[in-house]
C-alpha cells in the first residue's frame, strides 16, 4: 500500500491510478497483490 502512495505523490494521479500500474509491475515479476476494496 506505501508504494501506491509513493507513486501517488511523484506522478501526482488519483489512488486508483497507481493501482493498475502496480498490478502490471507485480504481474510482470510473477508476484501476487491483494488490493483492499473501495
Amino acid at each position: 500500500m506505501m508504494m501506491a502512495f509513493m507513486v501517488k505523490l511523484v506522478f501526482s494521479i488519483p489512488l486508483r491510478g497507481p493501482q493498475g500500474f502496480i498490478n502490471s509491475a507485480f504481474k510482470f515479476a510473477q508476484l501476487s497483490l491483494l488490493w483492499s476494496q473501495y
